[in-house]
């Protein structure tokens, strides 16, 4: 899923047609029929279909934390592979901006540009890890 759906958007008690439930999370109909592709229980098979508010909720919700991917120390998110990786040569840069600094690479895999944001206090630990180098942020 692109974005994180909001379960509270739906009511447990209530049974939905694929519609109803596109229309509930704010999704299309394809979105939802992907979902019950994946995974998602239905009543039966035959049409409409329905889907139980609570299976739908449970679903949800457990989309939404296998979704989050927690990066390891010496981890950098690829936004071409979306995905964890570490920076080609262990070299990063570190980037300072008005808002909080972050470091940027290369992916191993794709050679896309990798980022992690990062608080000020962990810039010598960072700086153990990668080999870093500095520069001012636009």
């Amino acid at each position: 899923m692109a974005k994180r759906l909001d379960p509270r958007r739906l009511r447990a008690v209530l049974t939905y047609d694929v519609p109803e439930l596109a229309r509930a999370l704010g999704v299309t109909q394809g979105t939802v029929r992907a979902m019950i592709r994946r995974g998602l229980p239905t009543l039966n098979s035959q049409r409409p279909t329905l889907i139980l508010g609570s299976a739908a909720k449970a679903y949800i919700e457990v989309a939404n934390v296998q979704a989050r991917s927690p990066l390891e120390p010496d981890q950098l998110f690829c936004l071409t592979c979306k995905a964890p990786r570490h920076p080609w040569g262990g070299m990063v840069d570190l980037v300072r901006t008005r808002r909080a600094p972050r470091i940027e690479g290369l992916c191993e895999v794709c050679e896309g540009k990798c980022s992690r944001v990062v608080s000020a206090a962990k810039i010598p630990e960072i700086a153990r890890i990668f080999d870093l180098a500095t520069s001012d942020g636009k």
